[in-house]
């Protein structure tokens, strides 16, 4: 273990030399968890005093209005709504730890810019070797024995070479990373406004989108109706349980988004106002559509069966 100096105090990475790779192989669809950890006991007040603020010559006080709880509530849902100030969504603010995640994931996740940061794990400073390896169900499942040993086999093999790399040929562990898989466990910070989260919902909860976007999304939903607020969490749902429409473009494929048929939940609508019939539900390529499915049962979002 080696140490670096910061200021006077000792801060520890992880450097494991000599030490054979542990870890082993888990279902990324069911290793994601998703905390807040940020303190959030005054975003109500906060949220209202902005929406106010335009309504008073004084900004110590209210002039003729003393709100009920009730209508507290009322006047911030009438902004997420976009009926009053709107910009209050940006007021509060949370903190996010996601974990049992892969790189492929936090590529996903940090794509989001508006109203949003990241603080990511690190393996430019970090031996890595024992870190657990994340695979889709299907992969897990839904192959031939031999072909799962193969990945398997391969994906072990790979940091054995890391590993060997670092104690061996005494190469930096910057450089030594770049042989690493995608798929190796890690886990992201993302501080975020309500805004923000809004629109991550909006989008990541459409079936279309990869089952693990999904699920931080649901995930991400369940913490705000837990611990902050059902009156925010509500309004975090795919924009389809918004619009009652399915918002999948048969484009997607063409230009690099979504390869998979939409799930039929709601019609798709043309130009000209016109149902576009959806693909069948037998198509191999709404795999997500139907996976997750069972990830959603914690939610109260509808689901079309």
């Amino acid at each position: 273990m080696t140490m670096k100096e910061f200021k006077g105090k000792r801060i520890l990475n992880a450097v494991h030399t000599g030490e054979e790779p542990k870890g082993g192989i888990k279902n990324s669809y069911e290793s994601i968890g998703v905390e807040l950890v940020s303190d959030v006991r005054n975003w109500k007040s906060a949220m209202f005093t902005f929406i106010m603020g335009s309504y008073n010559n004084d900004p110590n006080k209210l002039e003729n209005f003393e709100p009920t709880p009730e209508e507290v509530d009322e006047i911030i849902n009438s902004a997420i709504e976009g009926e009053a100030l709107p910009l209050a969504m940006e007021i509060p603010t949370f903190t996010f730890k996601i974990t049992g995640i892969d790189r492929i994931i936090t590529h996903q996740i940090v794509r989001s810019r508006i109203g949003v940061t990241f603080s990511q794990h690190c393996t430019g400073d970090n031996d890595v070797r024992h870190l657990d390896m994340l695979l889709p169900k299907p992969i897990l499942e839904n192959v031939s024995e031999r072909m799962k040993q193969k990945v398997v086999n391969a994906l072990f093999n790979i940091k054995g070479i890391y590993a060997e790399l670092l104690d061996e040929e005494k190469i930096s562990i910057q450089d030594a990373r770049h042989i690493l898989p995608q798929c190796i466990d890690t886990y992201i910070y993302m501080t975020a406004n309500f805004m923000m989260l809004k629109n991550f919902c909006a989008r990541r909860l459409c079936t279309n989108e990869t089952v693990q976007m999904q699920r931080i999304s649901t995930l991400i939903r369940k913490e705000i109706e837990e611990k902050v607020s059902p009156i925010l969490a509500k309004h975090l749902i795919g924009i389809c349980d918004k619009t009652k429409r399915c918002h999948f473009r048969k484009n997607d494929s063409v230009f690099g988004g979504s390869v998979f048929h939409p799930c039929g939940k709601f019609p798709r609508i043309d130009s000209n106002g016109k149902e576009i019939l959806t693909e069948s539900g037998s198509s191999v390529h709404d795999g997500p559509a139907r996976e997750f499915r069972k990830y959603r049962s914690d939610s109260d979002m509808p689901l079309n069966e």
